[in-house]
């Protein structure tokens, strides 16, 4: 009976859980200089993934563009909330939105990675949460096997 009760107590603790937070961040940079009016901080910028988002995305791409004859070079590298599709499916999808007839965009790059823990991105995130949750479940296991 002590077996049941701890499967249960360790399902609801896993339903429970909440949902993913990510970082809602960007940072542009033109010729290697970061542009202030296109960068939003990291810090502060955390949202709740909404269905069907299961992944925190950390997207960097690079370009040439013309602007009034000048050649430039570009990087954005942003995070947000994303369906994980693949690295090279999101890159794709990034390419045919950024690079579509007319655009100015030349020499597209791109990177993707994802990653599905809270603020993954910056290397925090739910280790406290887990820590607790790793500490209550091998506290109620060992009470089953006493």
């Amino acid at each position: 009976m002590k077996f049941i009760e701890t499967i249960a107590i360790l399902a609801a603790l896993f339903i429970s859980g909440e949902a993913l937070q990510c970082y809602n961040c960007t940072s542009t940079k033109a010729n290697g200089q970061v542009v202030p009016d296109s960068t939003i901080a990291c810090e502060g910028s955390e949202v709740t993934c909404e269905d069907p988002m299961n992944a925190c995305m950390i997207s960097t791409i690079g370009y040439q563009i013309d602007v009034q004859g000048q050649k430039m070079s570009g990087e954005t590298s942003s995070t947000n909330c994303a369906v994980k599709i693949g690295e090279d499916a999101a890159c794709k999808l990034l390419e045919d939105m950024l690079t579509g007839e007319g655009s100015p965009i030349e020499d597209f790059t791109c990177s993707v990675k994802y990653c599905d823990t809270d603020l993954c991105t910056t290397g925090s995130g739910r280790a406290a949460h887990f820590s607790l949750f790793l500490g209550a479940s091998l506290v109620t296991l060992y009470g089953v096997f006493l």
